[in-house]
């Protein structure tokens, strides 16, 4: 071969023979000439195609210090050998489709760096990988020649191996994977990142540019084919199915190629088939060594100086190496120990040594980490390799056919399809070639025939079943998903509901609260500091009793360094009882529809964050049994109407029964009450009903909450007003760690004293301004509170004022009054519920897997009283077989 062609310099052989001669015979400052070298072709055979293979002949002489220079011209030479792999440059479509999946890069970055890292890690073991001596330019590996070390391949048997082979390949693996380990142990990170972009997959890619993705497409309808002519298959019913199913099950290797995420990942391999392995024979004498082509190495490319042998006759294997790292992965190693024996037996041969072989391995990878001073136990427990390999069994299958339908191609058909550029991308990229050649393979050889009719019928056997059963429980399970999926999002539905003629209406809470009394102020001031108090005070008074969030003259006055006489800084909720008006003070002249009742009686006290205030047909009063008034509105009453006279300036709130007044209650919906001024206020009201399976559904299905379903403090019953206020209180206590002296049912040592006040007057608009949790760039308090479930939705429909000309007497009216009874309610249905969901479920797993609650139940017996009653019978049969033997 042309040396120029090639890219083979002098200095990169001298650099090979000093690399050889430093690591096979610790001569690390030789001194040597090289006198001649030569490039020999592997063989004239098609040995692989993701590589040309070559052998290197070097000519050399050692110098020695005391030589002359005419006794050196007599020293002895010495031949070594050394085995090469180069880029197919001279088959441009094959360089290029070897480029596409970065083949030599590859294997190049894994020689250069981690092989030689893993090969350090177990140390003081014979190596798993061959010696690389030379890479160069992302086209040339040059490795040391095997045969030399006794190293050779096992040739003429069909690609298969017998156990004592077999065994040696498993434990050649397991040292790979050990290393693999051990690095990651040792360092505490995945090789992959150690080594990032070394183990990216570059077979198995699912992208449809990808053209190994068009290589898989063309396997799948070549085996396919093949399916079809199989004796058993191609007249049975069946065939159509299992021909619809088969590319799904094969492209699952896509999943299986990648890294798991449920098992341990190790360094794999990804192409151990027959001609990726070689077996060392001690007693083998050396010159029987002869080279000889591998066979058609489709998928690997050729031995590293491999001498070839019958398999038959053979003496058993001592030691194991691997081969071409080009297809290498990081995978758990249940996917490497899976290809390597599908690929080397048959469904019989593995049916009576799998187990046994998989003890092999495992056993020899506990060996190699023990040696390490690593457990195995801790790093790759029995039981989950024994899961990993449950779930990679199928994967070996699909590499089986994968592998097979290409290696075992005979080498009459196989040569025309490798003597050209031309016919090698046609095979490549072409289905109906591939097709043909695998159909002309199965008619005219025999041994392709019977191998792969054997894993196909294995792939179909295993694969068909479990596709089968998973594709019925994917199905059962996104049937089941999307009934829970349902029932928790769409169990309620809102519907607008019109038949009100039996409609009884209640009337909503109406609240009084305090706004202002400067009479009842002016008084309390004058008994607690007489009457030549600082007026300034009274202000302070008033702000502290009617507090709204903000405290500008009680700051002003006693929140700095100079502060007024009599101020005071603490127990401010004290001093707003003394000003708050009893409820005779604020209340007089009840009526509901016009019939009079004693307003105290019915009015109720209610703490809120405003202070006292007095509410009729509230949940939430501090009475523990309040008397309630049948307020009820319907077609025998009609509209309800409440009239009261206020005595003083105060709010009137509208609200639900399980609503609270509270700061941010909307202006619009807040009677601002006055001396001398007649009220009068049209209302209508839409009422929620709620299904009574409504309860039964949970909170975050139904997304409301009912007034007995409390998580609050403030307040005894829930409510969207209620939770507002709980939120307000929660974000008082975070900024200032107190809050205001009006929060109702708040302890009072966390009650804010002068410090506390400031606090708050500082922070006002951050702990009263509730904002939505979207909202950025706004000051404010996000309060996320879901509404109640038998919130009333009440409007305004008119409002009026008169003037009251009564001297003698300062109060103001207020009538309240449904516009109409209501024609429209909402109501809250419950379209599924949990029998629903029962029902669903049930429906589906017995239309997919045919199971039912009986199956259930005899999957807990099965395994749990069976085996118990297995053992118990089996002691009581013991017994009684001692006993008559007595």
């Amino acid at each position: 071969m042309n040396l120029t062609t090639c890219g083979l310099t002098e200095e990169d052989v001298e650099l090979i023979v000093k690399r050889f001669l430093q690591e096979k015979r610790d001569k690390y400052n030789a001194k040597f000439r090289v006198l001649s070298y030569r490039v020999d072709r592997l063989s004239e055979e098609p040995i692989g195609y993701l590589g040309d293979h070559y052998f290197l002949n070097v000519v050399l002489r050692e110098k020695m210090v005391h030589y002359s220079e005419e006794e050196e011209e007599y020293a002895e030479e010495e031949y070594l050998s050394f085995f090469m792999k180069i880029l197919p440059e001279q088959v441009p479509k094959l360089a290029d489709y070897v480029k596409e999946m970065g083949c030599f890069k590859k294997e190049i970055q894994l020689y250069t760096h981690l092989i030689p890292r893993l090969q350090d890690v177990a140390i003081g073991t014979k190596p798993f990988a061959p010696r690389a001596y030379l890479t160069k330019e992302d086209k040339m590996l040059v490795f040391e020649n095997l045969k030399v070390e006794g190293y050779r391949m096992v040739e003429n048997n069909k690609s298969l191996l017998d156990y004592a082979h077999l065994e040696v390949a498993l434990k050649t693996v397991a040292k790979l994977h050990a290393a693999s380990l051990v690095l990651e142990e040792r360092t505490k990170q995945p090789i992959t990142k150690l080594y990032s972009g070394h183990l990216n997959e570059n077979v198995y890619i699912d992208d449809e540019k990808y053209v190994r993705k068009t290589n898989l497409d063309n396997a799948i309808k070549a085996l396919s084919e093949l399916i079809k002519r199989i004796d058993k298959y191609k007249n049975s019913d069946q065939l159509a199915l299992i021909l619809e199913k088969f590319p799904a099950v094969i492209r699952k290797i896509y999943d299986f190629a990648k890294p798991s995420t449920r098992y341990r990942n190790v360094f794999n391999h990804g192409d151990l088939w027959n001609n990726n392995l070689m077996f060392k024979y001690e007693e083998l004498d050396k010159s029987s060594r002869a080279n000889s082509d591998a066979g058609l190495n489709i998928e690997g490319g050729a031995a590293e100086g491999a001498a070839t042998a019958a398999p038959h006759g053979l003496p058993t294997p001592t030691g194991g190496i691997i081969l071409d790292f080009q297809l290498s992965r990081y995978a758990p190693p249940a996917l490497d120990v899976f290809t390597v024996i599908m690929l080397s037996t048959t469904s019989e041969f593995r049916a009576l040594h799998m187990e046994s072989l998989l003890n092999v391995y495992y056993d020899a990878l506990a060996e190699h980490v023990a040696a390490q001073g690593l457990a195995l136990s801790q790093l790759l427990p029995r039981s989950e390799f024994d899961a990993s390999c449950d779930h990679y069994h199928l994967a070996g299958l699909i590499e089986n056919c994968l592998f097979c339908h290409l290696i075992l191609i005979p080498m009459n058909l196989a040569k025309p399809m490798m003597a050209t550029s031309e016919s090698f991308d046609d095979f490549i990229r072409n289905g109906a070639t591939k097709v043909q050649l695998c159909i002309d393979s199965y008619e005219q050889d025999e041994t392709f025939r019977t191998r792969l009719t054997d894993m196909l019928s294995e792939l179909i056997e295993n694969a068909f079943w479990i596709v089968c059963v998973i594709v019925s429980w994917i199905g059962s399970a996104l049937l089941i998903e999307a009934s829970l999926e349902a029932f928790r999002t769409s169990a309620i539905s809102f519907v607008v509901e019109t038949s009100y003629r039996d409609w009884n209406t209640k009337f909503p809470a109406v609240v009084v609260c305090e706004m202002r009394n400067m009479e009842r102020i002016q008084a309390v001031a004058d008994d607690l500091w007489g009457p030549d108090h600082d007026f300034a005070m009274e202000e302070v008074l008033n702000e502290i009793s009617y507090f709204r969030g903000e405290s500008y003259h009680t700051l002003n006055e006693c929140g700095g360094e100079d502060t007024t006489e009599n101020c005071f800084f603490s127990n401010f909720s004290s001093y707003a009882r003394l000003v708050r008006s009893s409820c005779e003070d604020t209340l007089e002249e009840c009526y509901w529809n016009d019939k009079p009742f004693d307003c105290c009686k019915y009015f109720q006290p209610m703490e809120t964050e405003l202070g006292l205030c007095y509410a009729v047909n509230s949940l939430q009063t501090s009475a523990k049994n309040p008397l309630k008034i049948d307020m009820i509105s319907n077609k025998y009453t009609g509209p309800g109407k409440l009239r009261i006279s206020v005595l003083t300036e105060a709010f009137i709130y509208t609200l639900g029964e399980e609503d609270v007044p509270n700061l941010i209650t909307p202006k619009s919906e807040v009677l601002l009450i006055d001396y001398y001024i007649s009220y009068k206020r049209q209302i209508s009201i839409k009422d929620i009903e709620n299904d009574p399976e409504t309860k039964q559904v949970s909170v975050e299905q139904r997304k409301c909450r009912f007034p007995d379903e409390n998580i609050l403090d403030v307040h005894a019953y829930y409510s969207y007003s209620a939770c507002s206020v709980q939120c307000r209180k929660d974000k008082q206590l975070k900024t200032c760690n107190c809050t205001n002296h009006l929060m109702p049912n708040s302890d009072p040592a966390q009650r804010c004293d002068m410090a506390g006040l400031v606090c708050l007057n500082t922070n006002y608009e951050e702990l009263t301004i509730v904002i939505p949790s979207w909202s950025t760039g706004k000051r404010g308090v996000v309060c996320d509170c879901l509404p109640s479930c038998t919130e009333v939705d009440i409007a305004i429909v008119h409002d009026w004022r008169e003037s009251i000309f009564n001297p003698e007497k300062r109060y103001s009216t207020i009538e309240i009054e449904l516009s109409a009874l209501p024609t429209e309610r909402y109501k809250r249905n419950v379209v599924r519920g949990r029998l629903d969901l029962v029902v669903s479920v049930g429906g589906t797993t017995g239309l997919f897997v045919g199971a039912s609650l009986l199956s259930f139940v005899e999957i807990i017996y099965y395994f749990t009283i069976r085996p118990y009653g297995t053992v118990f019978m089996r002691k009581i049969r013991t017994r009684l077989h001692q006993h008559q033997h007595q």
